[in-house]
């Protein structure tokens, strides 16, 4: 995991560079990358469900990539507010992890 926080035009940004766990299942590894996400952003008085969030997936293949938009789906509900895009893309990923969250 890679975490940057930066500021741009007087904004504070966090970006997070997460990769799923090798030898878990996709439904698994979706649903900890969100977990993961939210545990780092805590400490910095940020939230998925209250902060405007951009996700970008990156998975091994289209079912991969399908799963983690399911669960984003389901974690960006009510007045969470994301922007988002997933792509198939194996050469994107080290060897180890189905998918990768930005």
């Amino acid at each position: 995991m890679r975490k940057r926080i930066f500021t741009w035009q007087g904004q504070r940004f966090v970006s997070l560079e997460i990769e799923g766990t090798e030898g878990e299942t996709v439904d698994l590894q979706s649903v900890e990358l969100f977990t993961r996400a939210e545990a780092e952003l805590k400490p910095l008085g940020l939230s998925l469900a209250h902060n405007v969030v951009r996700t970008r997936v990156f998975g091994r293949s289209r079912a991969a990539r399908d799963t983690v938009s399911t669960v984003r789906s389901k974690a960006f509900t009510g007045t969470a507010r994301a922007a988002s895009s997933s792509f198939i893309s194996p050469r994107h990923l080290s060897r180890a992890p189905t998918w990768r969250w930005i």
